[in-house]
């Protein structure tokens, strides 16, 4: 938004309302909507509502961090920011889980969310006065992205505000023409006998719904490109008109095409290390497409950042660079300076650090200790180790520089001066109602230059279970594209692990290997040597001008396990497995690993590190060709 503090009167009539008033406000992309949540907040705190009353709902852990900071900017008081509860719906779920179910009846967060909420959804059906007591304390709550709270995470959202006391307020922030999550049917769950999203719930129950106040904002500020503003506010009714949904699509692809740039048809042409500098955020529609893309430019030793669902977690690789490794009980200012000048130095940006006085204070956040100082195992590690630590560690795209490449679906939500909005070729949604959301989305992330250009026709499959991207070649030599990179791909625990080094000290050159190769191009292969076993296969990484291959790691036997699944389907009549060597891997620079106290890995690492519990370890990716041959040469069984 270009003018954050100059507030229209529909903008300010909702930041100043009274902390128990209760609002839907529909507001499209571009409107200012998470300023004007955000000044919300700042106004709730400044009259005086205390920060642990008010209790933010975020559609992404992205989002989170974003708010936290633009609050602490409108509020002016840090502190005071930094006690407002944020976080998304499956996170305080888990929380509330811990807190009011015993601990055979909670999922981890990386296992069943649904469980979990149904749960608590339960809990608050059944009026549970525990649960019902905690949720008492809060003054105002805010939903963002109504629209994209469908399924169980409708219900739950729903009952959860029928709950809380009648003098506590709620803001829901949602855009009916930006839902593009109720189609899947991971998040279209009809076992739960619920279609539609939140505002679909609010809207049914006349007596509920009549407790809030409907209002909507429509001036665009996101940019001054009249073509694109045309966009915004074009494509809007457009959605909603009743014609047929084919002819709807047929009508928004000429509205969008109308009014923006053109990319060249045949992607070979596009100047790539341009829109690399210009930091292109590139959208598809296809999670084939993003891989197929990132492939290319990878090719092209252009260093970009990828954002598409099932990616691992990644912390900062900064942390582990700094204090891996680290046994003290604490950190003081003094030492940690000390540690900045010797492992950091002009690597910041490329391990996705802060400057060194904002990484104190981020460290002191988790981490303070009663004489200022930094409780690293006690505090930090205990932080970092959780299944989702906070998001102010992690970073929201694999790779620290460059362009981006990503989904539109991932995407949402994020803005970039310039977008590059890829056109599917054919279907790529199950309905012309789901594609239209879709790319008007896609189309409303631009700020300054929107342009358009054609996807590739890539189809491909995905694994039940891991979800793994493939693409079958029918060639003489059996062999598939396949997408390496998920979260289990890598065994983290081989890169500082006592029986794959001869010495202790070479795990101490790996990691410094590691952190010198950070943003950097690098080449990267998987081999199984001739002493290893069929399924041990060993990263090898070749920094770009340089000669020789040094370890990094080795693949976790889950990966191994798919890519056998995959041989299944070349040849279901001949046994297969994958060949000793996988080339064209990508590098994807590092992230930081922690292990808690009580972690069964500790047991295999090495010396300080098995100590501490942290290291970095590389983020491996890539979309690349493995090649199968027969496990029983011959024939011979």
């Amino acid at each position: 938004m270009s003018h954050p503090f100059k507030w229209d009167d529909r903008q300010r009539e909702i930041i100043e309302a009274t902390s128990d008033f209760r609002i839907v406000v529909e507001a499209g992309p571009g409107t200012g909507k998470t300023e004007v949540a955000c000044a919300r907040v700042a106004h709730l705190l400044k009259s005086g509502i205390e920060p642990e009353n008010i209790l933010i709902f975020s559609f992404t852990r992205t989002a989170v961090a974003e708010l936290r900071s633009r609050i602490k900017t409108l509020s002016g008081d840090e502190h005071r920011a930094a006690g407002v509860r944020i976080t998304t719906l499956d996170s305080e779920v888990w929380q509330l889980c811990h807190g009011f179910l015993d601990e055979s009846g909670v999922q981890d967060l990386f296992g069943s969310y649904e469980v979990n909420i149904r749960s608590v959804l339960e809990m608050l059906q059944k009026g549970s006065e525990n649960l019902i007591d905690h949720l008492s304390r809060y003054r105002h709550v805010i939903i963002d992205e109504a629209q994209d709270l469908v399924s169980v995470r409708a219900r739950f959202s729903f009952e959860f505000m029928r709950v809380l006391p009648k003098e506590c307020g709620v803001t829901v922030f949602a855009d009916s023409a930006q839902a593009i999550y109720g189609f899947t049917d991971e998040m279209n769950d009809q076992k739960d006998g619920v279609s539609g999203c939140l505002l679909d719930l609010i809207k049914g129950d006349q007596v509920f719904a009549a407790e809030f106040f409907l209002t909507s904002l429509e001036k665009v500020y996101r940019t001054g490109n009249q073509g694109l503003v045309r966009i915004f506010e074009g494509a809007r009714p457009l959605l909603s008109s009743a014609i047929d949904p084919a002819e709807r699509l047929r009508s928004l692809k000429e509205h969008i095409a109308e009014n923006s740039d053109n990319l060249p048809q045949d992607l070979k042409d596009t100047d790539y290390e341009e829109m690399n500098a210009r930091q292109t955020l590139m959208l598809f529609r296809r999670r084939a497409e993003v891989l197929q893309m990132s492939s290319i430019l990878y090719h092209k030793k252009l260093i970009h950042r990828i954002r598409i669902g099932n990616l691992p977690l990644v912390i900062a690789p900064w942390i582990g660079a700094l204090l891996g490794g680290y046994v003290g009980p604490a950190i003081s200012k003094d030492r940690f300076d000390a540690l900045w000048e010797r492992r950091m130095g002009s690597r910041g940006p490329a391990l996705g650090a802060p400057d060194r006085d904002e990484a104190w204070e981020l460290l002191k956040r988790y981490g303070r200790g009663p004489r200022g100082d930094v409780l690293v195992p006690k505090s930090l590690r205990k932080v970092l180790s959780r299944s989702r630590p906070p998001q102010e560690f992690c970073l929201a795209e694999a790779g620290t520089g460059g362009m981006i490449v990503g989904t539109i679906h991932a995407s949402k939500g994020r803005e970039a001066a310039e977008v590059g909005l890829m056109m599917p070729r054919g279907r790529s949604g199950e309905t012309d109602d789901e594609e239209s959301r879709v790319l008007y989305v896609g189309a409303t992330r631009a700020k300054a230059t929107l342009k358009i250009g054609v996807g590739y026709s890539s189809p491909a499959s995905a694994l039940e279970g891991s979800g793994r991207i493939y693409r079958i070649f029918f060639e003489e030599s059996p062999a598939a594209q396949v997408e390496i990179g998920l979260a289990d791909d890598l065994d983290p625990v081989s890169v500082v692990r006592a029986r794959d080094f001869r010495n202790p000290a070479d795990i101490e050159v790996l990691q410094e290997n590691l952190v010198k190769v950070a943003g950097r191009y690098a080449e990267v292969l998987a081999r199984i040597p001739a002493d290893g076993g069929d399924y041990d296969y060993r990263l090898q990484i070749r920094p770009d001008g340089e000669n020789s291959w040094f370890f990094a790691g080795r693949f976790h036997q889950s990966l191994n396990m798919d890519l056998f699944q995959i041989g299944r389907r070349l040849r279901q009549e001949i046994r297969l497995k994958p060949w000793n060597e996988i080339k064209n891997l990508q590098f994807f620079g590092l992230r930081t690993v922690v292990f808690a106290e009580d972690s069964a890995h500790l047991e295999k690492m090495s010396g300080n590190y098995a100590a501490s519990g942290m290291f970095v370890a590389p983020v491996i990716r890539g979309y690349t060709k493995v090649f199968f041959k027969e496990y029983f040469p011959g024939g011979k069984k």
